[in-house]
């Protein structure tokens, strides 16, 4: 089984995004507060860019889904995401709960945060997204930008 997330709006200002590698799942919310999406886009960008590793996280009012990638090798990368019962107090990454934690290929978690990003945007339109994510409008240069990543050469 291949590593996979799916993105949701489930109403004006929340989504949710589903988390799936063989035996691990986890199912995470996000508010409007932060641009979820575009946090998720630019921090595989920024791994294919050049960095070790990335941190973000998605606000979950009064909470925090902080999200942590980082290599453990050229191809493979730690995916681990943690829950924060209040999002302002500064804890570091490890006083988070542990809610999913994966060892994926790179290309594995590029195509699947491609095809979710896809899948928002076919689903709502950017008119839609923004209606419904209200403070950040759907990160349309970051997509194109991986799409071009993940496109067969010459296609």
């Amino acid at each position: 089984m291949s590593f996979r997330i799916v993105y949701e709006l489930t109403g004006v200002g929340w989504a949710r995004c589903d988390l799936s590698y063989e035996a691990s799942c986890a199912s995470i919310r996000a508010s409007y507060l932060s641009d979820a999406l575009g946090k998720l886009l630019r921090g595989v960008l920024a791994l294919v860019d050049g960095m070790h590793a990335v941190e973000f996280g998605f606000d979950d009012e009064p909470g925090d889904f902080r999200w942590r990638i980082e290599y453990v090798s050229p191809e493979r990368c730690l995916l681990a995401v943690r829950h924060f019962a209040d999002r302002w107090v500064g804890l570091p990454f490890e006083a988070g709960r542990t809610v999913f934690q994966a060892e994926v290929d790179l290309d594995d978690i590029l195509l699947a945060v491609a095809v979710a990003a896809a899948e928002v945007l076919r689903k709502h339109g950017l008119g839609g997204y923004h209606n419904r994510w209200v403070n950040y409008p759907f990160p349309s240069a970051e997509l194109r930008r991986l799409d071009v990543m993940l496109a067969p050469e010459g296609g």
